[in-house]
């Protein structure tokens, strides 16, 4: 009087079984098989491509991928200069104007010759050198009166991530 129960769980494990082991066999096998011809296929392509292109244009673009290579390096440690006049856009105000500048990378100096329309203004704009998060110290080195204008000599000294990219 047997309730068949293990009978029916172990014909279920069997098929089980034999289902993934055919699941396995038909991976292992057919699609493997497949996969190995679509590379092969691919490599027979490129070949046909390599063909199709002269030693001189392979020479050619060799050439030319390495100096791509060689100027993404170069500029990727390359020095913003052109932060500085970016900086100076943002942080110039409208009675202020440049006669001269002088910018070293290396000492992050950046020195400005100017007017200003009144001390005032200078002041005003001194402020907003010493607000700007770019820069690290200002030094006036002059300023007089000229007609109705202040002129003016400021050196200032920016943080060393400013020029770095």
């Amino acid at each position: 009087m047997s309730s068949g129960v293990p009978q029916r769980f172990l014909a279920f494990s069997v098929l089980v079984f034999i289902l993934v082991a055919l699941g396995y066999l038909g991976l292992a096998y057919g699609y493997a098989s497949f996969l190995h011809n679509q590379i092969d296929g691919g490599k027979a392509k490129l070949d046909e491509l390599g063909r199709r292109i002269s030693a001189d244009d392979q020479k050619e673009l060799t050439r030319l991928y390495s100096q791509i290579s060689n100027t993404q390096k170069l500029l990727s440690s390359h020095v913003l200069a052109s932060r500085a006049f970016t900086f100076l856009e943002a942080n110039t105000a409208r009675e202020v104007t440049y006669i001269g500048a002088d910018l070293s990378v290396p000492d992050r100096r950046l020195t400005l010759d100017g007017a200003a329309a009144s001390y005032d203004e200078l002041v005003r704009q001194l402020a907003s050198y010493k607000r700007a998060s770019e820069v690290e110290r200002i030094n006036l080195e002059s300023s007089e009166a000229v007609g109705g204008a202040v002129r003016f000599k400021v050196s200032l000294i920016f943080k060393p991530e400013m020029f770095k990219p």
